[in-house]
């Protein structure tokens, strides 16, 4: 039963990694090219860089934790 719970733990971490990736790539471009206002253009692009590096911060934290030699 743990192995499953791990494995459904894992997937779901996974998923919510990429989508705050691609939810960051996806506020850069549609503030890059929708809003005109430059203050809150960048204050998005900002929020946007933030979440994609969060999405990878996590991402490889968790890969490296997974490939961790067990002592």
């Amino acid at each position: 039963m743990a192995s499953l719970i791990e494995t459904v733990n894992n997937i779901f971490h996974i998923i919510t990694d990429w989508l705050l990736i691609i939810l960051g790539v996806l506020l850069i471009v549609v503030a890059s090219r929708a809003i005109d206002v430059n203050i809150v253009k960048y204050g998005v692009i900002a929020v946007g860089v933030g979440l994609a590096v969060a999405g990878f911060w996590f991402r490889y934290s968790r890969m490296k934790k997974k490939h961790k030699p067990r002592s």
